[in-house]
């Protein structure tokens, strides 16, 4: 008996042994105050996370003697804090696992009344160049953004795009390029949809006001431009918060729709889903902002789509409202002034211009929010069909078109939010990933090779799009996937392509990653 329960024991301790502590971060920072012109509630966000098998079981903030349990929303540990009086105050958060551990984190931070206008400078001069080697097609970076509740009415982002001392200056083509910010559960947020100009460097400016929730605190802000090794691009991004009463104190954000969609596919013409949404408690004001841009063109797309097609699409929300997106941009002159510039600039396009901003469609809820939830449809133009894609049934090579299976099909990269305002707190609203995003590696094989491939991710990327460039950057294969089994169980094959250098890239929804291919 002694023996068993000698067992026993040193197995609890060996147990107790291996138990570990949670990791913890706060999102608000002592490196700037909280502004705020009266004592409202102030939004506290701690990110904990234990590795498997042990989860967090609370996390709780104390502030002058207080505690304040923390909510988990929608993957965030959430709490709101109203500051007693102006001045310093030590606010802390403790995480516990349910194996008992535990860890703290704390921070000293001002409360003041007053606020100026002020410009915070991110990215700081970043250099996006990818080469297939070491240089990326991202750039990430850390940044401590201003702290505030009705101190500041609007927020400017000014997109400073010139050119890098690397090989090739700025690169001669454009590029589909993106802004995001994580929020405080991890999920990444697009600011701006971005496509570069040809060869030359420019300016830009976007009301991010829409945003102001997650801009706040400790904030990752990353780029991604799709350079393929032609040149790259120099990028500074300053945030103007600019002082004064806003109409809303508070305002969320909730993901509706982000990702790429086939258009005009005959074997599915509707392929963005249905999302339900609800406004969060204390939205008075709700709004739907969608960026669309087309992209994919040539002999085998059918009316040159997306990016030269004109559609007009529809949103409808609960089958009793609709409203109409005209998907077409005059692009001469360069709504961004970005001119003159080599290559087609100067041709419209759909929803993007060579060297500009893609500019948001913005479309008002609020009447109908007394009809949550929300059931939103984006429907695509019904009307147009891609006759020379593969899913065509009547599609001849040679007859009907050069080549039915060419690949390169026409598609949208599609990025929409909720955005709820009001003047009483409101939770945090974008969807809910409790687990964190993973970091992905492209493996191809064999490599170098005859232009059959296959990938491997290592990582589930979900619903995704793979693409074949050239050396140039040119489009020449578009495959649409479900999911990771799918793509690793695909015999990719590049046809007669010649031999030469290749660029693969896999776009799932919340992560791109890209490799090179070299074809004998």
């Amino acid at each position: 008996m002694r023996l068993l329960l000698a067992l026993l024991c040193g197995g609890l301790l060996a147990a107790a042994s291996f138990a570990q502590a949670p990791t913890l971060a706060l999102k608000l920072s002592d490196a700037v105050p909280v502004e705020m012109p009266a004592l409202h509630p102030y939004a506290l966000y701690a990110e904990a996370a234990v590795d498997a098998p042990d989860t967090i079981s609370s996390v709780t903030f104390h502030v002058g003697g207080t505690d304040i349990p923390a909510a988990l929303r929608n993957g965030a540990f959430e709490a709101w804090w109203t500051p007693a009086a102006y001045g310093p105050h030590s606010v802390s958060a403790t995480a516990i696992t349910g194996n008992g551990e535990s860890a703290t984190a704390s921070v000293d931070v001002e409360v003041v009344s007053t606020a100026a206008t002020q410009i915070v400078a991110t990215m700081d001069g970043a250099v996006i160049n990818f080469d297939g080697s070491g240089a990326s097609q991202w750039h990430t970076g850390s940044y401590v953004l201003p702290q505030s509740v009705g101190s500041y009415n609007r927020i400017m982002a000014h997109l400073m795009v010139t050119c890098p001392s690397v090989a090739g200056g700025c690169d001669d083509w454009d590029r589909l390029g993106y802004i995001e910010a994580k929020a405080p559960n991890g999920q990444w947020v697009e600011l701006i949809r971005y496509i570069t100009p040809y060869g030359r460097a420019c300016n830009h400016s976007l009301d991010l006001t829409d945003f102001a929730s997650i801009l706040q605190g400790h904030t990752e802000i990353r780029m991604y431009i799709e350079t393929w090794g032609t040149g790259g691009w120099q990028i500074d991004l300053d945030l103007t918060y600019e002082a004064g009463a806003p109409e809303y104190l508070y305002s969320s954000v909730q993901e509706v729709w982000h990702g790429t969609y086939n258009f005009g596919d005959p074997g599915n013409l509707q392929p963005v889903d249905t999302v339900s949404i609800t406004p969060g408690v204390g939205v008075e004001e709700l709004e739907l902002r969608l960026v669309t841009s087309g992209h994919g063109w040539g002999q085998n797309n059918t009316g040159n789509a997306a990016e030269f097609f004109h559609a007009t699409h529809q949103v409808r929300v609960n089958d009793t409202q609709s409203f109409t997106q005209d998907l077409w941009t005059d692009c001469n002159p360069n709504p961004d002034g970005c001119q003159p510039q080599a290559g087609t600039w100067q041709y419209d396009r759909a929803g993007w211009c060579p060297g500009a901003i893609a500019l948001p469609y913005t479309y008002d809820l609020t009447p109908v929010m007394g009809d949550a939830p929300l059931s939103l449809v984006y429907r695509f133009q019904d009307s147009y069909q891609d006759n020379c894609h593969a899913n065509n049934p009547n599609c001849i090579t040679g007859v009907t078109c050069p080549d039915c299976n060419d690949g390169y099909n026409p598609h949208y990269r599609v990025g929409s939010y909720a955005i709820g305002r009001g003047n009483a707190p409101i939770s945090l609203a974008v969807a809910d990933h409790s687990q964190p995003l993973p970091m992905f590696n492209l493996s191809i094989s064999p490599n170098p090779g005859d232009g059959r491939f296959r990938l491997h991710l290592g990582q589930e990327i979900g619903a995704c799009v793979v693409t074949v460039h050239d050396i140039s950057g040119r489009g020449i294969k578009t495959w649409f996937h479900a999911s990771t089994a799918e793509v690793e169980r695909k015999s990719f094959d590049l046809g007669d392509r010649a031999a030469g250098t290749y660029f693969i890239k896999v776009q799932g929804k919340e992560a791109a990653v890209s490799g090179k291919l070299l074809v004998r």
